[in-house]
């Protein structure tokens, strides 16, 4: 996969990616469930888990709108925060 997380920066910049990827193909309503669910990280363990179900949320929802790089992407980072937070 040629997508790599560092740190919570490259995280966020590929979340970020990930939007700019939706707002090209016209999924405003995808983008603006993804910006509300990143509301949810407020630096606590609970706000984290709260954006990850989120983030699954919205992906499993609108898994039929997302072109194949976009669901490979949104996949990779629910997988690296899955990992983050069980090791927490």
């Amino acid at each position: 996969m040629p997508f790599k997380v560092q740190s919570w920066e490259d995280y966020w910049e590929l979340y970020s990616q990930l939007i700019n990827y939706l707002i090209a193909s016209n999924e405003e309503l995808v983008v603006a469930e993804l910006k509300e669910a990143q509301k949810y990280v407020n630096g606590f363990t609970d706000g984290w888990h709260d954006f990850k179900n989120e983030f699954e949320r919205v992906v499993l929802s609108y898994r039929s709108r997302l072109t194949s790089e976009q669901l490979g992407l949104a996949e990779y980072l629910l997988m690296t925060l899955r990992q983050s937070l069980a090791n927490r």
